[in-house]
């Protein structure tokens, strides 16, 4: 009987545990500072590498002409430049509810004040946003407003269940 096999078992069960306390310790010091509170789930950078492609996979998933991805993006410019006052207050927002949640004890009334005082800029801010796409879904032909629905169907579907 060799005494190797037991010994690997030990070895690699020792290698396990010290890895999962190192994590535990390295979660244990982090600071509000650390930005693991604040990141949005998929991280930002994923976010934006798929906006630079998003036209292109949309333009040829549906078959665009030039004038109709020349149209889309004139609507999304338009869009984003009606909307940037308001992001600006977004991000106002986005600062005083991280003071919140960093705070030493959460004050409800105080989050439900701050959530009052911006609920205009939101609401402001979904309607260019659907304006946007309703405009954008116009531009489609009917065969085309048909794929589109399949495609952001098969999407939920994949979120629900993915």
């Amino acid at each position: 009987m060799s005494i190797a096999k037991p010994m690997k078992t030990i070895v690699s069960t020792l290698t396990v545990c010290t890895v999962i306390a190192l994590a535990s310790i390295s979660v244990v010091n982090a600071t509000p500072n650390d930005g693991f509170l604040d990141e949005p789930r998929g991280g930002q950078d994923y976010k934006h590498q798929g906006k630079k492609h998003k036209m292109k996979r949309m333009a040829k998933a549906l078959s665009l002409s030039e004038k109709q991805q020349e149209q889309i993006k004139a609507i999304k410019i338009q869009a984003r430049e009606q909307g940037q006052e308001l992001r600006v207050s977004i991000t106002e927002f986005r600062t005083a509810k991280k003071k919140l949640v960093h705070a030493k004890a959460f004050d409800e009334n105080a989050f439900k004040a701050l959530q009052e005082e911006y609920q205009a800029a939101f609401s402001e801010l979904a309607l260019i946003k659907t304006k946007a796409r309703h405009a954008a879904f116009n531009v489609l032909t009917s065969e085309q407003q048909g794929k589109w629905l399949k495609i952001v169907e098969k999407r939920r579907g994949k979120k629900r269940h993915g």
